[in-house]
């Protein structure tokens, strides 16, 4: 039997040929979830499959316990503007044109 940390348990034959999937989570909540799981030898990537897998077994009990803790809807599209006077971090901010024009 394979250790829990063991990335050959359950592993698709080949990652490269799976589809990626994404998520934005909170970055809170995201380190916290991925200390959770390291403190006990397991990784994300697995525990996201593990509910995937008993959501499709078992939707009603998945879905009742996770109701308390089902965050809110995003809104759709792009993130809102920063307002005036907060600093947008330096990846976010356009490069100054250098011919001095502005627009």
């Amino acid at each position: 039997m394979a250790e829990p940390n063991s990335r050959a348990a359950g592993a698709p034959a080949d990652y490269h040929r799976g589809t990626a999937r994404s998520f934005w989570p909170d970055e809170d909540e995201y380190a916290a979830a991925k200390t959770a799981l390291g403190q006990r030898g397991r990784y994300i990537s697995d525990y996201l499959r593990a509910c995937l897998r008993w959501l499709t077994a078992d939707p009603s009990t998945a879905l009742e316990t996770l109701r308390e803790h089902w965050p809110p809807p995003r809104r759709p599209g792009r993130p809102r503007k920063k307002p005036e006077g907060v600093e947008a971090s330096a990846s976010t901010e356009p490069e100054p044109k250098k011919d001095g024009a502005s627009g």
